[in-house]
């Protein structure tokens, strides 16, 4: 009878590992996870790290007159174009490395005259600045010659 209840009960036996995934697999994903955890921190880091855009000298000029602009109700007609003219002169300064901003607009059209920055049709629209500065120009007015010399430059 004994031998019969022995053979009742039987040896538990150890659990049986039926993982669907191999521990190969799960240690490859982990790495994925962690590569891609640090390409994006490299990336979050690297976009942090990016220079602020420098405006251009067109650009900074353009946003003062603007708040030129803003301010015109508020001065006199002589502090604005007073203004202004600080604006475009620093502009011309910064752009072209002419020093305008210590220059007369005479001294300043004098100067450029020998520069190479400007073609002939521009120089003789210079010297007709300049002449009509003075009140020397007799010929023609500075406005009918002006509109002349920029046709040729548009149809040229």
């Amino acid at each position: 009878m004994l031998f019969f209840a022995v053979e009742q009960f039987h040896d538990i036996a150890p659990p049986v590992d039926y993982s669907l995934l191999k521990p190969w697999v799960i240690v490859c994903v982990l790495l994925a996870v962690l590569v891609l955890i640090g390409f994006v921190t490299w990336l979050v880091f690297r976009l942090r790290q990016r220079p602020i855009a420098v405006p251009t000298v067109r650009d900074r000029a353009l946003a003062q007159l603007e708040c030129a602009r803003a301010e015109i109700e508020r001065l006199t007609p002589y502090q604005f174009s007073i203004r202004v003219s600080d604006i475009l002169r620093g502009y011309v300064t910064e752009q072209f490395q002419l020093p305008v901003t210590r220059q007369t607009s005479v001294e300043f059209l004098n100067a450029i005259a020998a520069g190479s920055l400007f073609s002939p049709d521009e120089k003789a629209l210079r010297s007709d600045q300049v002449r009509a500065l003075r009140g020397d120009d007799k010929r023609q007015p500075f406005v009918a010659r002006r509109s002349d010399a920029l046709r040729k430059r548009r149809s040229a």
